[in-house]
């Protein structure tokens, strides 16, 4: 292997995940998703998050962006922490398909994506617009007009 890549879309320095490389990916994910979730936590004590807005609008300007500035940073952690857990569940698509790719044999990988799939269909997953990873996008679909 030379170290050229093979298509022009492909980074010469960038190797193919395995079995192995998908499993640290969804430890990883879960790692981020637990530091926004410690920030969000931190943030909805503040006092910003805490104080009811009629109360807020009374405060001079300066302690109202100071208010608006936690505002903010908490909604980008909560963001971010609900952007890693919905990684966690393409990485273990990912690993499953790996799985199956790499250890044939082993029938558990088939049972895995089964559950992965009926998690992908439960309300939690599919209330917000965000389709599953194995989902087509219709014109039609709230998720499409929202992107669009």
């Amino acid at each position: 292997m030379n170290g050229a890549p093979r298509n022009k879309n492909e980074m010469p320095d960038v190797h193919k995940i395995d079995f192995v490389g998908s499993m640290i990916e969804i430890w990883f994910s879960l790692n981020c998703a637990a530091y926004h979730l410690a920030y969000v936590r931190v943030y909805l004590q503040t006092a910003a998050l805490r104080t009811p807005l009629s109360e807020i609008v009374k405060l001079e300007q300066d302690l109202r962006n100071k208010a608006q500035a936690d505002l903010v940073i908490c909604r980008a952690h909560l963001a971010a922490f609900f952007w890693q857990i919905d990684h966690v569940f393409e990485a273990l698509d990912i690993s499953v398909k790996q799985g199956q790719k790499e250890h044939p044999e082993l029938r558990y990988f088939w049972s895995y994506e089964k559950q992965l799939k009926k998690i992908e269909e439960e309300p939690a997953r599919t209330t917000f617009g965000y389709p599953s990873p194995r989902a087509t996008l219709s014109r039609n679909s709230p998720a499409t007009s929202a992107l669009l």
